[in-house]
């Protein structure tokens, strides 16, 4: 902590109204929070002001789509506001209100610098900045009490493109060899339950089916391996509980995911389509240790210390004229797509008239005689 930071000891969390996951990955964060003594008080985006005192910081997280909110101190008073950010296509102008920026990787700190130029808005500081937090209980006690021990867990999330891919998803385990325990989770409604009932019978697969982004949730602890394109919260859940993640197939690339994947050490798998997906499972059960490595290492790329984050807020500072972000200069001209402007130079002058030579021409010419009196013997 630098000397003139101030000591974090009152926090609030800003979180997204109707997300289990987000909800969760903040009481983890404000449980290990207080083993260092800090008072956290979680509020859902868009709360009325709760009438208590100002705290020392406030951590804004992203909403259900991933986009940061603009920070409300009036409903959250703090002596600074500092925003996860999670997706830098979030406005320029709602992150440029902000006093610092947090991002959980470092593949989306150049993304969100260029994002905010671009936008014509005040480029606060962007600092990678990993949350905190551990899981409430162990992934073999999680397994025991649903009656699955000693088997590994795979969840599939197959909410994603359902319609069009669900019965190809249920071929495909049917086809796999490795044994385990399958969660599938389908759209919270009766029609998509009923049809994966139906399709598991057709083809002789045996499953738990869970619903819904509380199901997601609930399953996600006893999991060894998660198979699908998670929101952002469900991605920071997985890494609490160091589940292993393999991204499938899907148009829309989260900027997150792909980072983790470009990574050193591939802290996540990518699939390239739903027809490798047997095969890809049978790899990946057989071998129960890279698959524990894999789940550590997602936790690792996206979790740090508590101390560590606890210094990180308390070396951010309020940000002057933060009300003035919003009018700020926008580049435009060959700047603003990266090129070197073109320069014209006018020399005005009276035609016919003789040029008068610059200093660093005088300069050349008479370093340029001397080395002809010198080449011809004569005097220096």
């Amino acid at each position: 902590m630098s000397p003139a930071a101030r000591p974090i000891t009152k926090l609030r969390l800003v979180l997204p109204p109707g997300r289990a996951a987000a909800e969760l990955v903040a009481a983890r964060l404000a449980d290990a929070l207080a083993l260092h003594g800090v008072q956290v008080r979680q509020q859902l985006l868009g709360a009325p002001p709760d009438g208590a005192p100002r705290a020392d910081a406030a951590l804004w997280l992203p909403d259900a789509d991933g986009q940061t909110p603009a920070p409300d101190p009036r409903a959250a008073p703090a002596r600074t506001h500092v925003a996860l950010v999670v997706d830098a296509s979030s406005p320029a102008r709602q992150l440029a209100r902000y006093d610092a920026l947090f991002v959980p990787h470092e593949a989306l700190v150049a993304p969100v610098e260029a994002a905010l130029r671009k936008g014509g808005a005040r480029v606060p500081p962007v600092r990678v900045a990993r949350l905190a937090g551990d899981a409430p209980a162990a992934r073999d006690a999680e397994k025991a009490l649903r009656g699955v021990a000693g088997r590994p867990v795979v969840v599939l999330d197959a909410r994603g493109g359902f319609e069009a891919d669900i019965e190809r998803v249920i071929v495909q385990l049917a086809l796999k060899a490795q044994p385990c325990t399958t969660v599938l989770v389908a759209p919270h409604d009766e029609r998509s339950r009923a049809r994966v009932r139906a399709l598991a019978d057709t083809h002789g697969v045996d499953a738990y089916l869970a619903s819904g982004g509380d199901g997601l949730v609930q399953s996600i602890a006893a999991a060894d391996l998660f198979l699908g394109r998670p929101a952002w919260d469900e991605l920071i859940m997985l890494a609490l509980h160091r589940c292993a993640l393999t991204l499938l197939p899907e148009d829309r690339r989260a900027q997150l995911p792909a980072g983790l994947v470009a990574s050193p050490g591939r802290a996540a798998d990518e699939l390239l389509g739903l027809l490798q997906l047997a095969a890809a499972l049978d790899r990946m059960l057989a071998d129960p240790g890279a698959l524990s490595a894999r789940g550590l290492a997602l936790r690792e790329a996206l979790f740090q210390p508590e101390r560590a984050l606890l210094d990180q807020l308390a070396a951010v500072e309020p940000q002057p004229h933060g009300a003035l972000a919003q009018t700020a200069w926008e580049v435009v001209g060959p700047h603003a797509k990266g090129s070197t402007p073109p320069t014209a130079h006018v020399d005005a002058r009276e035609a016919g008239a003789a040029v008068e030579p610059t200093r660093a021409q005088k300069i050349e010419d008479a370093l340029s005689a001397l080395k002809a009196r010198i080449a011809t013997g004569g005097p220096a």
